[in-house]
């Protein structure tokens, strides 16, 4: 009996290092310092069958104690996550032996036995053996706590490893923050550090610059370096994206990260894409030839020359971050639906020659600061509510070529432009509310062809000096408190096409030098209080479309040289003072469509040679002393021609002619 129990005690703590050394297999622990750890064989109890302090006892503590160190020091090396081992790979705690009790923790010295009587007559030391001999359950806890630092730090390397990629996968509630932390962070103070946005409208997560900000970040699908050249210039065109996009969101859609339920521009082509910005519509950089053709339009990212997106539907506003496109020479944004103020940022473009925002509705006043774009050569805000005067500061411009703020509500005294008055072509200043005179430096501004201060509260005369405009095509003085007679200044003007008058209090004969005008199409001088007669030299005219002089106190006749206007088609004179009869010259007008001499006191028979106006279509000659009857001819174009509407003095009760064919009649 006693040689059988010598023997399960021996395969007992074979069995328990067994164990032992699979859970240092677990954190490949080398076999090479497994081997390193002595175990003694031979006797391992005295005589009466007890393990005490002999060399079994003292050397399985040591092996066990040596493994778990071992164990404890090459798992605190490790950085490799594996799988957890079967489960009873680490059950080594002591289970109840049959009979119920647990082994005991005391040592010989203390009278304790490693098992209980009833355990050893039953042989039931299988399995525990040497655990039970170290007494102690902290080792068993310690080594717990090891197997469980293992796993845990498994997970966490493998954590620190997927956040640590340059692309990690994208959160499924992006619109919380930035994704990229670090490239967020990089770009925002490559930004900052710009200048051209405030770290309050940057770090506002509804803002504009800040959606302009987390795309670059998290949805570029470029993906650019954050110190790349073009970085700013790719914000900057974000930022007028989401400025024009007020609704936009971003969302988990990898093809289409940007949401947007506001209005959409009539054309985005490429825009928040991953093209480079020289693809995007409306933009165009510096030329590059490919295959042998000159290109504006490529797929990179490259200096940003002209911003175009004229009629496009666009509503929001003009973000100050346009000044990003530092190399910008043309910005147009004209015919839109943009609010807000102008950015008097824009002034620090200095190279910008063309900027047009003429049909939006655009508040504020006109920046001082656009006084800085030297290069400047045309400025248009034309179509918007502007206010305040024009800055001294755009009047200083050496290369300014055009100028229009047309349609605003703008005050104070008219620009002068003496530093670019031999440059200046075009100068719209209508339709607000300027007040004082014309000046007279305007005649030098030699080279103008297009001048309109037509419907403001000018004062005093026609200055004599825009006589000197050889050039000028279009001259629209309308519409104003003007006073004083039509100076008689255009004997240069050869090249005038249009001139506009009518609505002021202009007195006087016509001067003799308007005959002169060999260009002329348009002449309205209606409205005023020119008296005289029509001189014969008007004749001359022979370019003349359309001639408006009613609402005037012209006396006389309509001289028969009329009939040299080859090219008139619509002539309006009624409600003057003119008398005599109508000259049958007036039937070589061919093109002649509109005729009123209504509210005149003509008299004498209507001209059969009317009835040869093959394109009349309005024909008014009441409230004169017309007498006889209207001829045939003239009825006969109602059917045979365009005649729509002719009226005269043919009422029953009063009228002083017959008519066949009017559809109204007057007494």
């Amino acid at each position: 009996d006693n040689t059988k129990y010598q023997m399960e005690r021996k395969n007992a703590r074979q069995r328990s290092l067994q164990l032992m050394e699979q859970a240092a297999e677990t954190v490949d622990l080398p076999e090479t310092e497994l081997n390193e750890i002595d175990f003694a064989e031979g006797s391992n109890a005295d005589d009466s069958g007890s393990v005490n302090s002999g060399p079994v006892r003292q050397k399985s503590i040591k092996r066990a104690q040596a493994i778990m160190d071992k164990i404890s020091s090459h798992s605190m090396k490790s950085s490799v996550h594996r799988s957890a081992p079967p489960e009873e790979t680490y059950n080594l705690a002591p289970r109840a032996a049959p009979g119920g009790e647990y082994a005991s923790g005391m040592s010989s010295a203390e009278g304790g036995s490693l098992l209980s009587s009833a355990g050893r007559q039953d042989g039931c030391c299988d399995y525990f053996v040497a655990m039970s001999t170290t007494c102690n359950k902290r080792k068993i806890y310690v080594f717990a706590g090891i197997l469980a630092f293992l796993l845990i730090g498994g997970v966490a390397i493998g954590f620190l490893t997927t956040i640590g990629d340059k692309k990690p996968t994208k959160s499924s509630d992006s619109d919380d923050g930035p994704i990229h932390i670090e490239r967020y962070n990089a770009i925002r103070t490559n930004i900052l550090q710009s200048g051209f946005t405030s770290q309050e409208n940057l770090d506002d997560k509804d803002s504009p610059q800040n959606k302009a900000l987390r795309w670059l970040s998290d949805f570029d699908a470029a993906y650019i370096d954050t110190d790349h050249i073009a970085i700013l210039q790719r914000y900057a065109l974000a930022t007028f994206f989401f400025s024009t996009y007020v609704k936009s969101v971003f969302g988990d859609d990898k093809d289409s990260p940007i949401s947007n339920s506001g209005p959409a521009w009539s054309r985005s082509d490429h825009w928040m894409s991953g093209k480079g910005i020289c693809m995007w519509h409306g933009i165009t950089c510096p030329t590059r030839l490919f295959e042998g053709r000159e290109m504006n339009h490529y797929n990179d990212n490259s200096d940003v020359l002209h911003f175009n997106l004229t009629d496009n539907n666009i509503r929001g506003t003009i973000p100050a971050e346009l000044v990003a496109l530092e190399n910008l020479l043309k910005l147009d944004l004209g015919k839109n639906n943009l609010q807000g103020t102008i950015p008097p940022s824009l002034g620090d473009l200095q190279d910008l020659e063309n900027l047009y925002l003429i049909e939006n509705d655009l508040t504020g006043t006109i920046p001082e600061e656009l006084g800085y774009c030297e290069m400047m050569r045309n400025m248009h805000f034309g179509g918007n509510q502007l206010t305040g005067p024009v800055p001294e500061s755009i009047m200083n411009f050496k290369n300014l070529e055009s100028f229009g703020v047309d349609e605003n509500y703008l005050t104070g005294k008219l620009p002068e432009f003496f530093k670019s008055k031999y440059k200046l072509l075009i100068l719209y200043l209508d339709e607000n509310q300027f007040t004082g005179t014309i000046p007279r430096g305007y005649g030098d501004y030699v080279n103008l062809f297009d001048l309109r201060l037509a419907k403001n509260k000018l004062t005093g005369n026609i200055p004599q000096s825009l006589g000197f405009l050889s050039h000028l095509e279009l001259l629209y003085l309308d519409e104003n408190e003007l006073k004083g007679s039509i100076p008689d200044m255009f004997t240069e003007m050869s090249r005038l096409e249009e001139l506009q008058l009518y609505k002021n209090h202009l007195t006087g004969r016509l001067p003799n030098s308007l005959a002169t005008l060999d260009s002329i199409r348009v002449l309205y001088m209606d409205s005023n209080e020119i008296s005289g007669d029509i001189p014969d030299s008007i004749g001359n005219l022979d370019d003349l479309e359309t001639f408006y002089i009613y609402n005037n106190q012209l006396t006389g006749e309509i001289p028969p040289a009329i009939g040299g206007m080859k090219n008139l088609k619509d002539f309006q004179i009624y409600s003057n003072r003119l008398t005599g009869s109508l000259p049958t010259e007036i039937g070589l007008c061919f093109k002649l469509e509109v005729f009123y001499v209504e509210d005149n006191m003509m008299e004498g028979a209507i001209p059969s040679q009317i009835g040869e106006l093959d394109h009349l279509k309005s024909f008014r000659f009441y409230r004169n002393k017309f007498t006889g009857r209207v001829p045939n001819p003239v009825c006969n174009l109602e059917n045979t021609h365009k005649l729509e509407f002719i009226a005269g003095d043919c009422s029953e009760d009063g009228g002083t002619i017959e008519c066949d064919c009017c559809h109204e009649c007057y007494p």
